[in-house]
């Protein structure tokens, strides 16, 4: 399957074990994206055609003018829109079950986004007759750490498989309560977390954890840890 098992640790302190996603499961991912790239490109050119008909010379080339910018944009922001508003995953990663976080597992960012998109370029060289072939990128996903291409080492991110965010069935079940600070998106994500791995913890290890997040809950012990449990309960129903 060509997956590794890591441990990556959230700026809040708690230990997480991922799954890297390899270069198959990724290179499913980049033809599904690239099939459906291909169908809005064939859907301008055959609008185009049929413009052609009906249209001056003049106002012909400034729709072509028009179309070219739109297909830039589309082509390198394509993957930075689905990756900050989508969780981290183009329809392709979806798809396949796997998104794009940064290396401490928090969600990306744009600028780690933009650059490991922008960077996207050196990783598809050499390009024969202007059809890149992705040698570069692909040569350090197989033989860099954590499958990583240029742009993923650039950005300080990494590909992971994942789970649907409804699929919240592991976390421990207590009654919501609304969280007495505001919480980040980092915050919520770490607290979820937390419940669903406490059951694999040792009531010690969930304590100490629970300690560290004294910030967010004013409690600790066996308090702090249900009231955690009850926050990531919150987190879930909200969602």
């Amino acid at each position: 399957m060509l997956d590794t098992q890591i441990k990556i640790e959230t700026p809040e302190g708690i230990e997480l074990g991922v799954r890297i996603a390899g270069p198959i499961v990724r290179g499913f991912a980049y033809f599904i994206d690239s099939l459906i790239k291909f169908a809005v490109y064939f859907g301008l050119y055959f609008l185009i055609i049929i413009a052609y008909a009906g249209m001056g010379e003049s106002a012909f080339n400034v729709l072509i003018g028009i179309m070219l910018i739109f297909v830039f944009f589309f082509e390198w922001f394509y993957s930075v829109f689905f990756e900050i508003y989508k969780d981290g995953a183009t329809p392709g990663k979806k798809i396949m079950g796997i998104k794009v976080v940064c290396d401490s597992g928090v969600p990306i960012t744009w600028s780690a986004s933009l650059t490991r998109n922008i960077v996207k370029v050196v990783d598809m060289l050499p390009f024969f007759y202007f059809i890149p072939s992705c040698g570069v990128g692909l040569i350090f996903i197989l033989f860099g750490k954590n499958f990583k291409r240029i742009g993923d080492i650039a950005a300080g991110t990494i590909v992971i498989h994942h789970k649907e965010k409804n699929n919240h069935n592991r976390i421990v079940e207590e009654e919501p309560l609304v969280p007495a600070h505001p919480l980040s998106l980092e915050d919520k994500k770490a607290i979820v977390m937390f419940s669903e791995r406490q059951k694999s913890m040792s009531e010690s290890r969930a304590v100490e954890l629970a300690d560290i997040l004294e910030v967010l809950t004013d409690d600790i012990g066996e308090k702090g840890v249900k009231k955690l449990n009850r926050y990531a309960n919150w987190v879930v129903g909200e969602k």
